[in-house]
């Protein structure tokens, strides 16, 4: 018979032990919906919708616009970006030396001219005249002829005449491509000078002189036209709910289709290969996601509610960026999609660290700026801030400690974020472009946003996941709330040892990292069962003490029965389980000495083997360290107001003989204590309790009236002053405190 080799029964039984630790078909479907639910996010926009039409096609059927949508009319912004742009005149440059070298050039003929007539008159005439010619390119035999025959005083007349109607035609702008026009516009104006001039030279003079004294500038053109065309705004269309956008038997145009694209209504064809991989991607961020967990958070992952609070918040935000950007109709941007993506994902990270844990929200964060990015078409600056707003919105979030936190959240991510949304564009791209300050505004519209979001969410799924956010503990610490009401007005001596305990632990929890506000709030709630019979509790006794008069047994059932006390107000009035547990806690399993002294020491007949549990709590002991903190800040400021003389080595002592005894007693072994935050309780206890028992100076005893008779009577009349100690700096406390009158 065959036989499984050894160690194939040893890797098979390994993999069926982790199956039991890890596993849970729950779990593995919580993973395979949201792979699914995020690939089908991703793909959605690749899927053909029910019109599928192309430019050139003839439409089918009607098709009616299913909502209002406002869209850019890319083609219309296009066509009136043209023809402001042809609007523009164009731009020119200077020749500089243009108009002095057509000066130059004329006086040149002139001098050739007089020389001709001079020493070179003896040349033949013929001669000449080819000298002038190869001086003035252009010149005709017969103005040649013209001007060899002037006298010197005529030349002079001409050659003024021709300086002239140079430097009219210079002054004005003379283009290559216009040359010839200047130059039969200067031939004309010489034709109508004074006949008596020779006019035919002047005017071919002249006009073969002229030169171009401008130059088409190219650039600075294209630069003024797009600057006049960057002034125009993107030109919008309306569809209104109900019109026909494509009518049966019409003709698709590219308007037809811009228009059935801005509703929704047509896609591209599917692109299988962008499919796969965008569903690959989905199920592969899953995937490494579980690993994370596994390796960093292996708490997280064995719990199955951890893992749906993760999967719903961030299929939740995927679906609130896709419904926000597709269905709403919205007027956004691409740009403005990018920063409703970096909502989305600071939203995701910031719910996630303030529900579960920062350290997974700081992956959920990123991986949620990743899909965003990718969805509004993979902008690397989209990328770099949304996760840069998911990084600050869970430092942000875990550090709220009061109302005014979620204030300093909003400043802190909106001005994060509008720097980086500077830094990411001069990041990806060389130029800033003008609408760079309406992303800047639109970058602090999103941080500001998502704090808000961020406190509507976390407040609805605060509940249904059992679990306690800041925010809550916020509203709870208030002291209108009802419940702290009642134990102030029923139990006034409870409440003030519940704010102390609060104030013990809250300073303890923070040195050693846990959760200071937690402690803070759990502690002011803690005692609240001592409100069913406040006046068996001595913190609320003015005189009797009601156990006196009744047997220890009882007495030590009335006193542990202010915990369960406490949990059935707590869950009467809807306290978080946190707390909740904090009540059961606080005492653990721990004797009641006083009791259960009273009860050996009486002699009874009920003191058999097992009495020393009928006077313990029933428990459970601490379960996390601030469980842990808070009974030992409630045991300590108890114990605290036996000393008459507190000094900093007694408080220390007293609260190293508490601990000692929490530790021999077995209290703090099932929570996650250390030695070393042992160690740090105890330090910040100690200076705490100084400040709070510190020693108080010793006043005058009597009255303001009084103390100025004694101080009229002289130094020989004066007497010493009997001196008591006050318990505050107020006239009010000495008043009527004399015990003889002082005369």
């Amino acid at each position: 018979m065959f036989k499984r080799p050894p160690h194939k029964k040893k890797q098979r039984n390994r993999a069926l032990i982790v199956w039991k630790r890890w596993g849970d078909w729950r779990k593995l479907a919580i993973a395979i919906v949201t792979g699914i639910f995020i690939s089908i996010i991703l793909t959605v926009q690749l899927l053909p919708d029910k019109v599928s039409v192309h430019v050139g096609d003839t439409a089918p059927a009607d098709v009616i616009a299913p909502r209002y949508v406002q869209f850019p009319d890319f083609d219309k912004t296009r066509d009136l970006r043209q023809r402001i742009a042809a609007q523009v005149p164009p731009a020119y440059s200077v020749i500089v030396g243009a108009d002095a070298e057509a000066r130059d050039a004329t006086e040149r003929f002139f001098e050739t001219v007089s020389n001709l007539q001079g020493a070179d008159s003896r040349e033949p005439l013929a001669s000449r005249v080819a000298m002038l010619q190869r001086q003035q390119k252009g010149l005709s035999a017969e103005a040649a002829k013209d001007a060899l025959g002037l006298s010197p005083e005529a030349l002079a007349v001409a050659k003024k005449s021709a300086d002239t109607l140079i430097a009219s035609a210079m002054s004005q702008r003379v283009l290559p491509d216009s040359l010839n026009d200047a130059r039969a516009e200067a031939r004309g104006r010489a034709a109508a000078l004074d006949p008596a001039l020779p006019r035919r030279l002047i005017g071919e003079v002249v006009s073969q002189n002229l030169v171009p004294n401008h130059l088409h500038n190219v650039e600075e053109t294209n630069a003024a036209r797009r600057r006049e065309m960057e002034l125009v705004p993107t030109q919008y269309e309306t569809i209104r709910r109900g019109e026909v956008v494509l009518r049966s038997g019409e003709r698709v145009t590219l308007s037809h289709l811009n228009k059935l694209r801005a509703l929704g209504l047509v896609q591209e064809r599917i692109d299988l290969i962008t499919a796969i991989s965008l569903t690959l991607l989905a199920f592969g961020l899953v995937g490494v996601f579980c690993l994370y967990l596994f390796q960093f958070h292996p708490a997280v992952l064995r719990s199955f509610s951890s893992l749906l609070l993760v999967a719903l918040v961030s299929c939740g935000c995927l679906l609130l960026f896709r419904v926000s950007s597709t269905a709403l109709g919205l007027r956004f941007s691409g740009d403005q999609l990018g920063f409703l993506g970096m909502l989305s994902s600071a939203l995701g990270a910031m719910l996630i660290a303030a529900l579960l844990c920062p350290q997974v929200a700081v992956f959920v964060g990123v991986a949620l700026a990743l899909l965003t990015s990718v969805m509004v078409g993979a902008e690397l600056k989209f990328a770099i801030l949304s996760i840069v707003s998911s990084l600050v919105g869970v430092q942000a979030v875990t550090k709220i400690r009061n109302r005014a936190g979620i204030l300093q959240a909003v400043f802190v991510i909106s001005a994060v974020n509008a720097v980086t949304a500077l830094v990411a564009q001069g990041a990806t791209h060389a130029n800033l472009p003008e609408s760079i300050w309406q992303n800047v505004l639109w970058a602090v519209m999103g941080g500001a946003g998502s704090v808000m979001l961020f406190v509507l969410f976390a407040a609805w799924l605060e509940r249904p996941f059992r679990v306690t956010t800041h925010l809550t503990l916020l509203e709870l610490s208030d002291p209108s709330h009802p419940l702290l009401r009642r134990l102030a007005m029923e139990a006034p001596g409870t409440y003030h040892h519940s704010i102390i305990v609060g104030n013990l632990s809250e300073a303890a929890a923070e040195a050693i990292g846990a959760d200071g506000l937690f402690c803070r709030v759990a502690s002011y709630y803690h005692d609240v069962g001592k409100v069913i019979r406040p006046h068996f509790f001595v913190e609320n006794q003015s005189s009797e003490n009601h156990h006196n008069n009744i047997n220890p047994s009882l007495s030590s059932l009335i006193v542990t029965s202010h915990v369960k006390d406490g949990v059935e107000l707590a869950e009467e009035y809807k306290l978080p389980p946190p707390i909740i547990a904090i009540i059961r806690e606080h005492h653990g399993t721990c004797l009641i000495k006083y009791f259960y002294h009273r009860a050996v020491t009486s002699g009874a007949d009920e003191t058999a083997p097992g009495l020393e549990y009928q006077f313990r709590y029933e428990g459970p002991r601490p379960q996390t360290k601030e469980s842990g903190i808070i009974m030992l800040a409630d045991s300590v400021e108890a114990a605290s107001r036996t000393l008459e003389k507190p000094t900093p080595g007694r408080i220390r002592d007293l609260i190293e003989r508490i601990l000692r005894d929490r530790l021999t007693d077995g209290q703090l072994d099932e929570c996650e204590l250390t030695f070393k935050d042992l160690e740090k309780i105890i330090t910040t206890m100690t200076r705490s309790l100084m400040s709070l028992l510190h020693a108080r100076v010793e006043y005058p005893v009597g009255d303001t009236r009084e103390l100025r008779k004694l101080a009229t009577d002289g130094a020989a009349d004066k007497q010493a002053v009997g001196a008591g100690k006050a318990l505050a700096d107020t006239p009010e406390t000495a008043a009527g405190a004399f015990e003889r009158p002082i005369g």
